[in-house]
C-alpha cells in the first residue's frame, strides 16, 4: 500500500530524514520509484510531491 502522508503544520516540510522518521513512526516505510510506478499503473492519482526511497521527489 503506497499513501502520502503531510505534515499537519506544512504542506512540503519534511526533510528526507523527517520522512523517514515519520514513516517508521507509522509502521511504513518510503516507497520505492517502481512501487510509486506500479501504484500508479494501478489508479493512484495524486498531484502531491513526495520523497521516495532513493531520495528523489
Amino acid at each position: 500500500v503506497v499513501f502520502h502522508y503531510r505534515a499537519p503544520h506544512d504542506r512540503y516540510a519534511l526533510s528526507f530524514s523527517d520522512a523517514r522518521r515519520v514513516c517508521l513512526e507509522n509502521s511504513a516505510n518510503i516507497a520505492t520509484p517502481a512501487q510509486l510506478q506500479a501504484t500508479f499503473d494501478d489508479g493512484y492519482d495524486n498531484c502531491d510531491a513526495g520523497w521516495l526511497s532513493d531520495q528523489t521527489v
